[in-house]
Order: structure tokens, then C-alpha cells, then sequence
């Protein structure tokens, strides 16, 4: 299997490891137009481990997964799923239900999460008015 081809700045990741989880990485870094500096910065790793992660010289472990979706800002959970260490979850409600989760355990209090819930509902109602 070809791996793609990803740049950052001076870093090229062509001869990566053949890994699921790093071209996931990859992909969020490129959708977010993050370098390997951003992702460190922002996860809280340093770019070394991250580059021994990249390269298949050390494996994804809890902790690097744990600051991976803090800079994602996604849920732990997902990440986990992503490297592997966390066994995968039915298709049909995949990761976006750990998204969902993710937001609505960041509300403040009942009352941000009863709003959640009515937005949620109501547009629910409006996309099948609209696809019926």
C-alpha cells in the first residue's frame, strides 16, 4: 500500500510507517493546516516523540493519545479507538457519537445541556421535513 504524501513546512512524511493512526493524524493535521510544531505545542508532546510516533519508532500509547485529542479537542475516547488501544464501536453510531458525547459533557450545566438537546432536536425535525 502506497502511503501518501504529507508535508509540513521542511518536514516531508513520505517514508512513513505504515500505520492507520498516523495518516489519521496526518489528515487532521492537514484539514486543520497544523505543522508538527502546532500539533506538539497545542497536545503538549514534544515534536521528538511525535516524530518517533510518525516514523513506527515508538507506538501511540494512553498518554500521547490523551494529548493528541486535547489538541484536536476531540474526545480521548476516539483517539484511543484511532491508535488501537480502545476497541473499535459499532459503524452506524461511530465516532461522531463520541464527538456528540465529547460536546455535550463540555456543558457547563443542565441548563447548556437542555439547550444542546432542543438544538439538537429541532434540527433533527428539520432535516427530515426537508429529506423525508
Amino acid at each position: 500500500m502506497a502511503l501518501p504524501l504529507y508535508s509540513f513546512g521542511l518536514l516531508s512524511f513520505s517514508f512513513l510507517m505504515e500505520s492507520a493512526f498516523v495518516d489519521w493524524v496526518l489528515r487532521e493535521l492537514e484539514k486543520r493546516s497544523w505543522s508538527q510544531a502546532e500539533l506538539a505545542r497545542r497536545s503538549k508532546i514534544s515534536e521528538s516523540h511525535i516524530s518517533h510516533v510518525f516514523f513506527g519508532r515508538r507506538q501511540p500509547q494512553i498518554t500521547f493519545c490523551k494529548g493528541i485529542a486535547r489538541a484536536f479537542e476531540l474526545p480521548p475516547e476516539l483517539v484511543l479507538r484511532k491508535a488501537g488501544l480502545l476497541p473499535p464501536i459499532r459503524e452506524e453510531a461511530g465516532s461522531q457519537a463520541l464527538e456528540w458525547q465529547h460536546i455535550f459533557s463540555q456543558a457547563r450545566d443542565d441548563e447548556e445541556r437542555r439547550q444542546l438537546l432542543e438544538i439538537a432536536q429541532f434540527e433533527m425535525k428539520r432535516i427530515r421535513k426537508r429529506n423525508p
